[in-house]
Order: structure tokens, then sequence, then C-alpha cells
């Protein structure tokens, strides 16, 4: 009797596994299929920063350095306390990218490649960061379009390859739009003063960085508890943006005259040229007019 009742016992397991495994396989597939799910946009995105790295590190020293570029080269190879005391009569930008350029060039050298990697560098990431944004906004397939748009996008790729601060600048402003979102989902301290701290970066390496951060700051002040971290933030920044505006009124004031470019060309032809430029890039040398 004794070994009948284990007999019993044991159909009753096997029959018992047998009803439980149908009921557990679906699981076991849905985690199965989730976890490839996961795999998959991780190999796709690693995919996409290899495209972006190729079209940017590839070709660096295919063309010398023209103009503007000089410029920079030439501010970078003086000591540190030279080169910002050149930047008011030598520059229309704020001091923060040829800060960040002169450390870079004291690594890698002022050889084209050596100095242009900078922004190769921010151009890359500058792809990351489109891709965790779009991400953050709409999902997994939209961060991958985004990532993907910005990998190859021409005039992205064009100022990649340049020794100038506006990829830089692209770079910061992403930066700054990634952490103003996580400030607004969830406003802790840190996110707040760690998003003002890149919007402050952004505003010191272009004065056209603040139409962005503007956008920013209105955005928290009407959608969040105005805390003393936010209005602190917000001094600061404020405090910032007035410390610049005598450089600005400074530089325009040394580039004023017929030579030069930026007045002398028209409004209404460096409109038409915007949508060229994105869609097309640049054509020819560096220094190619807008039309």
């Amino acid at each position: 009797r004794s070994l009948a009742h284990f007999h019993h016992q044991d159909r009753g397991a096997v029959t018992q596994t047998a009803v439980d495994a149908p009921s557990r396989s679906p699981q076991l597939a849905t985690r199965e299929s989730s976890s490839s799910h996961h795999v998959r946009p991780s190999v796709a995105l690693f995919g996409v920063l290899g495209v972006a790295v190729v079209l940017r590190f590839s070709t660096l020293g295919l063309q010398s350095y023209w103009s503007d570029e000089a410029v920079t080269v030439d501010l970078v190879r003086r000591s540190l306390g030279q080169m910002l005391s050149a930047i008011p009569n030598g520059e229309r930008t704020p001091p923060i990218y040829y800060v960040v350029a002169w450390l870079w060039s004291q690594v890698f050298g002022t050889s084209e490649v050596g100095l242009r990697s900078l922004s190769a560098a921010f151009g890359t990431l500058t792809v990351l960061l489109a891709y965790v944004i779009a991400r953050r906004i709409a999902g997994e397939r939209a961060g991958l379009i985004a990532g993907s748009l910005s990998a190859v996008s021409p005039i992205l790729v064009w100022y990649s390859q340049e020794a100038r601060s506006y990829e830089l600048l692209v770079f910061l402003c992403a930066a700054s739009v990634w952490l103003w979102l996580r400030a607004k989902e969830t406003p802790s301290t840190a996110r707040i003063l760690t998003w003002a701290t890149v919007a402050c970066l952004a505003i010191a390496t272009h004065y056209f960085a603040s139409f962005i951060v503007l956008f920013e700051v209105v955005s928290l002040l009407s959608g969040l508890e105005r805390s003393r971290v936010l209005w602190a933030a917000l001094a600061i920044m404020a405090i910032v943006q007035a410390a610049l505006v005598p450089l600005a009124v400074h530089q325009a004031r040394a580039h004023e005259g017929p030579s030069d470019y930026i007045t002398a060309t028209s409004l209404p032809s460096r409109i038409i040229a915007v949508p060229k430029r994105f869609l097309l890039g640049e054509h020819g040398a560096p220094g190619a007019t807008a039309l």
C-alpha cells in the first residue's frame, strides 16, 4: 500500500507539472521576448553610433584648415592667458569652446586631425543625446530614428569636422534639453542644478544658446513649484548672461565695417540658405558663401 501511495503521488506530481507547464511557458516566452527586445535596440544603437564615428572621424584630415579654423589654431597655440585676452578682439563668441580646445590641444596637438577630433567627439555624443531625448519622449523606435538622422545629418557631420565652437554648442544645447526633461519629471535639487550648470556652459559657448535656454526657463517656471533651488539656479544663470553682455557688445563693435561678412550678407539670402544647409550640408570649400 505504501508503494502504491508513492506511485500515486508521483503520478499526481507529473500531472500537475504537465498542467502548469503550458501556463508557465507563455510567461517564459514573454520574458525571453522581452529580453531579446531590449538587446536588439542596444545593438541597433551601437550600429548608429558606429556610423556616426566613421562619418566624423574618417576624413578629418582630408582638408587643410580654412580661415576661421586658422583663427582657432592661432588662439590655442598661445598661453591660456594670452588666448583669453585675444578672444574679445579676435572672435565673436564667448570663451568656453576655446578653453576646452586649448586643453584638448595640449594632449592631441593642433593638427587638423588632432584639433578637429574635439568637435568629432562632441558630434558623436550629440547623436547619443538625440537618441536618449527622443526615447524619453516617444519610446525606443523614436530614439533610434532620431539618432540615425543625427548620425547622417550633413550639417551635423560638417560641423563635427570643424575646429570651431558650433558642435560644442549643439552638444551642450542637446544636453540641456535632456536635463531639462529630467528636471521637469523629477525636480530634485541635483537635477535642477545640473541642468542650470549645463545651460550656463551652453550660453558661455555661443550667445544663440540663450534662445533654447530661455524656452526651458519659461517651461520650468510655468510647470514647477518655484522652489528656492530653482530661483537660485535662475539667478546664477542671469548673472552669467549679464556678465557676457559687455563681451558681446565689444565683439560686435570690434567686427563692424564693410568687411564683416555677416552684416554684408542680406537676411533673406541667409534665410533661404537654411533649408539647403540642413538638407544638403555645406558644399565646396568650408568658406563658401550660403548661396
